[in-house]
């Protein structure tokens, strides 16, 4: 029986976070640097559903580690500020028909 107090297994969260990683990195090296459609979104998603639920998780359960997990949660959301910033700057962050 797991010892966590909801009903996932440590292999269905190791699953999730495997999936949400590898597609973080395909969104940051396909749409990243081409600034397209959903590529904001995207990335808030992945990285809401694996650091942010993995920092919050292991300060729900009082976890030794809830301190330093906060490191990655923080630059998560330190680079989706700088991503809105350069886009905010570049007023050409979007493709244009011809």
């Amino acid at each position: 029986m797991s010892d966590l107090p909801f009903p996932f297994h440590h292999e269905t969260i190791a699953l999730v976070s495997a999936v949400v990683e590898r597609v973080t990195v395909l969104v940051a090296w396909r749409m990243l640097a081409r600034r397209e459609r959903g590529t904001f979104a995207a990335l808030s998603v992945a990285g809401a559903a694996s650091v942010a639920l993995m920092s919050a998780t292991n300060f729900l359960l009082s976890s030794d580690f809830r301190w330093p997990l906060l490191l990655p949660a923080s630059l998560w959301l330190a680079g989706l500020l700088c991503y809105l910033r350069e886009g905010a700057a570049s007023p050409t962050n979007h493709k244009t028909s011809a």
